[in-house]
């Protein structure tokens, strides 16, 4: 990004300015009417003969706004002490004066006679403040008078004592005489009338024949410079998993009708920057893949630039973010709707409003005539656990497409997650439409707390209710679950409703949804008189890792999410297909939350490698005493001949846990109904095959199974 100002390269510790905080540095706040004190102290000494030392004030684009002269002189009236930083002072002269110029070498002024150049006014110890110098030898100050236009003063021609001042440009010059520049000189003031912004103070010693060096020093002219402060910055959340975008906003102090300048960084990286108008006072950050804490700084610079400053301001603050890492893509899901790969539509809804699902469409706000000017906001909950865009029934996602999944001319398995901030609507608000070629699926947030979801073509109308109140943050999903879709085929259309990850409601539909052809289509999320509350993210779920249509894996994700690094597997057969993977065999069929297994049925599961650490088998099944089966254990490569064990699963508990504890070349398997066994695997593949049976008459519904390293466990009980 190119900067607004290019430093000089001066020798800094020859010329430098201060005020009454200290010396100036660039970004330094001034305020206008106080004093400033000018220092020259040379290195070395120098074969040039010193004759002045010009001050001047100059706007962002080297125009001049105010100025003075300090010259040396070795005649009556020559400064040779600075008043005291509350004395009062004599303002900058004009620099557009007739006879003004940013370099005076070989001033008049240096012999300590009469003779300043035009439009300028010569001033020794005592010196009033100087009004305009632009009648032509004339002046209300008592003194004689030099070149047309110009005025010299001498000591006591008024009652003011021992400090200069920087005259604004309907003043003249002031040339104030000096003994010697390396001396305490006089302080200067600069003009009230100096407006606030941006402005370089630029010093420049001058011998009789040449500019022999010039300090340049951009700083902030202010009225008050304690009016601007930074009183805190929040991060949300306050730690954030890798490769994930964290909220960050400030509370921001400015004077009333001002419109600071604000700059976020990491480093030396700018991660951001606008003006409080366009919401600079918060910001949207994707955090690095690397882990670890890191600094955010904020700069407030008092105006806005057309380009970045290219110094640090006065103000700023910092605060420290935590970066943790997800345990996988899952787990990293669990902070942020992702892949991106497996929504139809997903509006992340962090800093912009753009939909990043495979439809790859744009989201535009709706435009309504008597609304064009609201702008969406970013906010923080309340509770500080998320953000996102404000919804107040002003505004709304508009688009002319058609948000659900159509598979061979029929609707397709999906779930719509909605993570928000939910407030009390007053009256039934809706939060998200989309029709196509007249079908129509809502989701509404009603009076009472809930949601709602309506699927409606032509005279068939299906209402499903998440039966939940919900009331400050939360994350709320539905799956539709068509049927006949899927890889084991539904007989009938299920509708679930999720809350913070678990299963609240079922509805179960004979009627289905079919002869789908992609049509006239539209979209709105919120609208004029619509959902009140924060969104988060809003995404629509349709397919998995491996590309196969399906719902939302609910209990794998709230898994990696509880386990993270120690996650092995996990499946909750809540989806539309079974995961990338498994087979079965005989009589199976998926079914609401869940696998059912007719006697002889089984199901295979990925090949497990096999961790050094101790692991866990959790399975979880309806608890029904007259249904039993199997957790049979092979060694990957050797699947033709008996089971190195085989674990009895079933039962009223609902849940059978099997812990493997590692030993040298295998591990001993320890479950309740079973005598604990060793498995010796030194000599075969480290690799475990899983194929759980059912056994009983009933068969068996299995609703999860889990597999988890537990490396605090060492050795099986005695």
């Amino acid at each position: 990004m190119p900067v607004l100002d290019s430093l000089d390269k001066p020798d800094t510790t020859t010329l430098s300015i201060s005020d009454s905080n200290g010396r100036l540095s660039a970004g330094a706040f001034v305020e206008a009417g106080k004093p400033l004190y000018v220092s020259y102290s040379p290195n070395k000494p120098s074969s040039d003969t010193l004759t002045s030392l010009s001050v001047d004030i100059q706007t962002a684009d080297a125009k001049s706004s105010a100025k003075a002269i300090f010259s040396v002189s070795s005649g009556q009236g020559a400064d040779k002490a600075v008043g005291s930083p509350s004395s009062a002072g004599t303002t900058l002269g004009s620099a557009s004066s007739s006879g003004s110029s940013s370099s005076t070498s070989g001033s008049a002024a240096s012999t300590g006679t009469t003779g300043a150049a035009a439009g300028t006014s010569v001033v020794s110890t005592g010196a009033a403040v100087l009004t305009s110098g632009n009648t032509s030898g004339s002046s209300s100050a008592a003194g004689t008078t030099g070149a047309a236009g110009s005025t010299t003063t001498d000591a006591g021609a008024s009652s003011t004592t021992g400090i200069s001042a920087l005259a604004d440009q309907s003043s003249s010059i002031p040339v104030i005489k000096v003994v010697s520049l390396t001396d305490s000189l006089p302080a200067l003031l600069l003009p009230d009338s100096l407006a606030v912004g941006f402005y370089k103070i630029v010093l420049t010693l001058h011998s009789a024949t040449a500019d022999l060096t010039t300090t340049s020093i951009p700083v902030f002219v202010v009225k008050d410079a304690s009016a601007y402060s930074i009183r805190s910055i929040t991060s949300t959340p306050p730690a954030v998993s890798s490769g994930q975008p964290c909220f960050l906003s400030a509370d921001i102090l400015a004077p009333d009708g001002s419109n600071p300048y604000l700059r976020w960084s990491v480093g030396k990286t700018v991660i951001g920057e606008a003006s409080l108008a366009d919401g600079g006072d918060q910001i949207s950050w994707t955090v690095p893949e690397k882990t670890g804490m890191y600094s955010v700084t904020l700069e407030l610079f008092p105006v806005s630039a057309s380009s970045s400053f290219a110094f640090t301001s006065a103000v700023s603050q910092t605060v420290k973010v935590a970066v943790d890492q997800g345990a996988s893509s899952v787990a990293a899901s669990a902070t942020e709707l992702g892949p991106e790969s497996s929504y139809y539509a997903l509006f992340h809804f962090s800093k912009d409003l753009q939909d990043v699902g495979i439809r790859s469409r744009s989201a535009t706000v709706s435009s309504v005539s008597s609304l064009k000017s609201i702008k969406p906001v970013l906010r923080s909950y309340p509770e500080g656990v998320g953000f996102g865009y404000e919804f107040t029934g002003s505004f709304g996602v508009d688009g002319g497409d058609f948000l659900l999944p159509i598979e061979n001319g029929a609707l397709a398995p999906f779930t719509v997650v909605i993570r928000a901030y939910f407030k009390q609507n007053t009256t039934s608000a809706s939060l998200l439409t989309t029709s196509n070629d007249g079908f129509t699926f809502s989701i509404v947030a009603d009076s009472a707390g809930g949601l709602a979801a309506t699927l409606v073509s032509g005279d068939t109308s299906i209402t499903s209710s998440a039966g939940t109140y919900l009331r400050g943050a939360h994350e709320a999903a539905i799956t539709v679950l068509p049927s006949g879709t899927g890889s084991i085929k539904r007989e009938t259309m299920d509708i679930l409703w999720f809350v913070d990850g678990q299963l609240v409601h079922v509805d179960r539909e004979k009627a289905g949804f079919t002869g789908m052809t992609k049509g006239q289509a539209s979209y709105r999320i919120g609208g004029i008189g619509a959902y009140q509350g924060i969104l988060d993210e809003l995404g629509i779920y349709t397919r998995n890792d491996a590309g196969i249509s399906t719902s939302l894996p609910f209990f794998q994700r709230e898994s990696a999410k509880k386990y993270r690094n120690a996650l092995l597997y996990a499946a909750g057969f809540d989806g539309a297909a079974l995961d990338k993977g498994v087979s079965v065999s005989g009589e199976a069929s998926l079914v609401t939350n869940g696998l059912s297994l007719g006697k002889g049925g089984t199901v295979t599961f990925p090949d497990l490698e096999l961790p050094e650490s101790s692991f866990r088998m959790r399975a979880e099944f309806d608890a029904t005493p007259s249904r039993a089966a199997f957790l049979d254990v092979f060694s990957a490569s050797s699947l033709d001949g008996k089971p190195l064990a085989s674990i009895p699963v079933g039962g009223s508990s609902g849940f059978t846990d099997m812990l493997a504890y590692r030993t040298q070349g295998g591990f001993t398997l320890v479950a309740s109904g079973m005598t604990d066994k060793a498995i010796d695997l030194s000599s075969g593949s480290a690799k475990l095959r899983l194929v759980l049976r059912s056994a009983g008459d009933d068969g068996i519904r299995l609703t999860s199974f889990l597999v988890v390293s537990e490396p605090d466990k060492v050795a099986p009980p005695k």
